[in-house]
């Protein structure tokens, strides 16, 4: 890497955790509206079909904002996208504790969709910009997971622990996120523009035309050398987040309504994957560095049809969910989002990067809203169908995405020469 752009680095590991919180806030709100949803559905009288239009909201507008957000972080840079869309959440957040009205409730959970998927291509690509070599930019992905993993653990336990306040419990899960969109924010002030892309963007308005600075375009993706890991990322994480989601946005749901769990218990219950997750993914950080990613990431296939069709076979109990989510905790660490976010890195170019990740988050997302908004009726109609329906999916996308990457063999596959591109951008600049 040029001498100039090293410089110019802030302290990775400080940037990671700052930006990495992007992931902390997507888990906590996805989770946080599962509880609110069941809370509001006693105080507010809200139908399946209501809740089913609230949870699928947030992540229809999830997609938009990453698919916006990825464009707007390679055209503009990453650090106007990250400071606004935590202005963003915030509002949004205070305006949920605020509102009594569902129309403004899927305002507000429009707000905070849009701002977090929005947030998390650019501060992903802010994390790998940053690294300072590749091996330390699988480990700086991977902390992202712990934080995500954090974030559910914060939004379970604070369920756990108010859950049944009614309308004050709700206020108080809000509130957590609020007040941390205001320190992320405050820490984020702190971190400077991508120097890498900085570089490549004056590169390109210079018109010294390489790889990184042709104009960002969604319709590039698709060809030559970047339409397989694309679309196999499209496909891949499309279908296996539309199932883990139905975990996050309707496990609580789930216990409630079929389990016949009260909604503190329910919300206890998912702390049962937390060790597995925090252990998962520090072994993710260490093996995503390794040739032996795939045959792991692989082992997480198989781990998520088993998990998820022990409810169909068994019947949606609390123990047959409670084998789901030790199933799919341990899969999820290395077939699940941290792996995508890794590929994504390692795939493609500085000005493609965001675009890329944006539209493949996008599109999860989008597949996910869509089954969110379906899921009730599901549920009402026949739970050991959609336990089926999950296995199915996880298991057609683990396929694709390990045709794909299984023939991968360092941690760098995709990626253009750095440091060459990055010292003629910088001269370029000057």
């Amino acid at each position: 890497m040029s001498e100039s752009i090293q410089q110019h680095r802030p302290n990775p590991i400080w940037t990671a955790i700052v930006c990495g919180m992007a992931s902390y806030i997507d888990a906590a709100s996805i989770v946080s509206w599962g509880l609110i949803a069941v809370i509001y559905q006693a105080i507010y009288h809200l139908s399946a079909g209501q809740i089913g239009i609230l949870s699928g909201m947030l992540t229809f507008c999830i997609a938009i904002g990453a698919l916006c957000g990825g464009y707007l972080g390679d055209r503009f840079g990453r650090r106007t996208v990250f400071l606004f869309t935590m202005i963003g959440i915030l509002i949004g957040a205070i305006g949920m504790i605020l509102t009594s009205s569902f129309s403004l409730m899927l305002v507000c959970s429009a707000l905070v969709g849009l701002s977090t998927g929005a947030d998390l291509p650019v501060s992903l690509a802010t994390i790998a910009e940053t690294s300072t070599d590749e091996k330390q930019r699988g480990t700086l992905l991977g902390l992202s997971q712990i934080l995500w993993t954090l974030g559910m653990v914060a939004a379970m336990v604070i369920g756990m622990t108010v859950g049944n306040l009614g309308k004050t419990g709700a206020q108080i899960i809000l509130g957590q996120i609020a007040v941390v969109s205001v320190l992320v924010l405050l820490g984020r002030i702190s971190i400077p523009e991508s120097a890498i892309w900085k570089a490549t963007n004056a590169a390109r308005k210079a018109g010294v035309q390489t790889k990184k600075e042709e104009k960002v375009s969604v319709g590039h993706l698709f060809r030559a050398p970047y339409a397989v890991p694309f679309v196999s990322l499209i496909l891949f994480y499309g279908l296996c987040n539309a199932a883990f989601n139905v975990l996050g946005q309707y496990g609580t749901y789930l216990l409630v309504n079929v389990a016949k769990v009260d909604v503190s218990k329910a919300s206890s219950t998912g702390l049962i994957q937390i060790p597995l997750l925090l252990i998962g993914s520090l072994l993710f950080m260490k093996t995503v560095r390794t040739k032996r990613r795939i045959f792991y990431f692989l082992l997480g296939t198989i781990g998520y049809l088993v998990g998820f069709l022990l409810p169909a076979i068994l019947g949606v109990t609390l123990n047959s969910y409670i084998f789901t989510l030790v199933f799919s905790g341990i899969s999820f660490c290395f077939a699940g989002e941290a792996i995508m976010k890794f590929w994504c890195q390692t795939s493609f170019p500085t000005m493609y990067r965001a675009t890329a990740q944006g539209t493949i988050i996008a599109v999860g997302r989008f597949t996910a809203a869509g089954f969110a908004v379906v899921v009730p009726f599901i549920i009402a109609a026949n739970p050991r169908l959609l336990f089926v329906a999950m296995a199915a999916v996880c298991f057609v996308g683990g396929l694709i995405a390990w045709a794909a990457f299984r023939k991968s063999n360092s941690t760098n596959e995709g990626i253009e020469n750095e440091a060459v591109d990055s010292e003629r951008e910088s001269t370029a600049a000057k």
